[in-house]
């Protein structure tokens, strides 16, 4: 799969990427290919002169996989130098093959032999602080992380779903709170999407007409991060819910040894953001869940309120609003 390169990114993304980088104070890395990444280091092994296999084999054991095309300059034989000649033990016989316990390794455990993987920290940004950091290996598709960036908006769409059906009793919920499973990254002008809408349209059809560069969007679960281009340090574009953005930047990128158990373990949560309430600003002491706006009898604009004062605050022993010349909005944490 081919990308796009030397693309400025849409116009939102560039918003966004303002918006951002004053708070974020990282370093930028030079771009890199991840796929790339893996591939340089998994190459670098030493395969041993046919003469040093003597003395190497009694210090340490060789690498079966390495090949002279990949390795580096064999050092000398130690006699070589300093004209002594050494006598070298022949190396031990190896240990009688053990049927590997499951989820050891091995050929029949359930962890497997283990090999190179690329491992890429991801931190998400909303609310201009950090959120949640991730780490995932680079044979996962993007679409695993977008899985685990599910912010609180998620929450007051089903919130306002099920205030809705209470009024609709049974009826269809407008279209505008109707959950909707889209969402796109921007990665160095390249757009990647999932779900029935395609949020890149309009970006992608604003870019071509001010660059006259056609970008194409890529699939999500097509897309996995050992093709991405991307550096570290920058901030790119998330968007879900219909227009909930937010910021990513890829923070860490390394490779690491592990078997196929160790592997289905990821992604991973290394970090998230204790949610942020504010006190009732009568009571002082529960945390706020309605902020009101346009309330004449309040003390501060807005005013936040829990459950408990609000009602008392706005409505009747019997359940009715004493007067309508405010307006309220449910608070979810962040």
């Amino acid at each position: 799969m081919e990308f796009a390169e030397g693309l400025p990114p849409a116009p939102y993304a560039a918003r966004l990427t303002a918006k951002w980088e004053p708070r974020l104070k990282l370093l930028e890395s030079e771009l890199f290919h991840v796929g790339a990444f893996a591939r340089r280091h998994a190459a670098l092994r030493y395969s041993p002169h046919p003469s040093d296999a003597a003395l190497l084999a009694a210090a340490a054991p060789l690498d079966p996989n390495g090949t002279e095309e990949t390795s580096a300059t064999p050092p000398q034989l130690q006699h070589e130098v300093t004209g002594v000649e050494l006598d070298v033990p022949p190396p031990a016989p190896p240990p009688p093959d053990a049927p590997a316990a499951a989820g050891e390794e091995g050929e029949e455990g359930e962890g497997g032999e283990c090999s190179p993987a690329v491992l890429l920290r991801v931190l998400a940004f909303t609310a201009g602080e950090p959120w949640r950091e991730l780490v995932l290996h680079g044979a996962q598709p993007l679409s695993a992380l977008r899985e685990r960036l599910e912010c609180h908006g998620k929450q007051s769409i089903e919130w306002q779903q099920r205030e809705a059906r209470k009024r609709a009793r049974g009826g269809q919920l407008p279209a505008a709170l109707r959950l909707s499973a889209s969402a796109c990254f921007c990665i160095e002008g390249n757009f990647f999407v999932s779900g029935e809408v395609d949020l890149s349209e309009a970006a992608r059809a604003r870019l071509q007409q001010e660059t006259g560069a056609e970008v194409q969007a890529h699939s999500m679960e097509e897309t996995t991060l050992e093709m991405l281009q991307l550096r570290l340090g920058r901030a790119y574009l998330f968007v879900h819910h219909g227009k909930c953005e937010h910021a990513i930047v890829f923070t860490e990128c390394e490779l690491a040894s592990m078997s196929r158990r160790e592997l289905e373990q990821f992604p991973k949560c290394d970090f998230e953001r204790e949610p942020k309430t504010k006190k009732c600003c009568v009571c002082l002491r529960e945390p706020s869940k309605w902020e009101c706006h346009g309330d004449r009898l309040a003390d501060t604009f807005p005013s936040n309120l829990c459950d408990s004062c609000h009602f008392l605050f706005h409505y009747k022993s019997d359940g009715n609003a004493q007067r309508t010349d405010y307006l309220a909005f449910r608070i979810f944490p962040t």
